[in-house]
């Protein structure tokens, strides 16, 4: 995943029953209605920060329309928990706490 530069158009839309994504800092492009008809998604794991993310989703209003929270990745435990996820041994994503 981190070689993925790019989501296309309407990727993941009609997904009805998709609740969480991660999506890698290496994703620079988001094409428009990727998440339309996603309306159980509740979680996006964006792998950069706040800054880049928000930098990202300009003009895309649907990636909002279910109302997800929005994490960005910390590979050491932030000062502040606040929407700071990392991965555990797993590799699977999961929240400071």
């Amino acid at each position: 995943p981190d070689g993925v530069t790019s989501i296309g158009a309407e990727a993941f839309a009609g997904c009805l029953y998709l609740e969480e994504i991660v999506i890698p800092a290496s994703v620079k492009t988001l094409g428009n209605s990727m998440f339309r008809g996603c309306e159980k998604l509740k979680r996006i794991y964006y792998g950069g920060t706040e800054t880049e993310w928000r930098e990202l989703s300009k003009g895309i209003a649907d990636i909002m329309s279910a109302r997800p929270t929005i994490y960005y990745y910390s590979e050491a435990r932030p000062s502040m928990i606040d929407n700071r996820w990392h991965f555990d041994s797993d590799n699977r994503p999961v929240m400071w706490i």
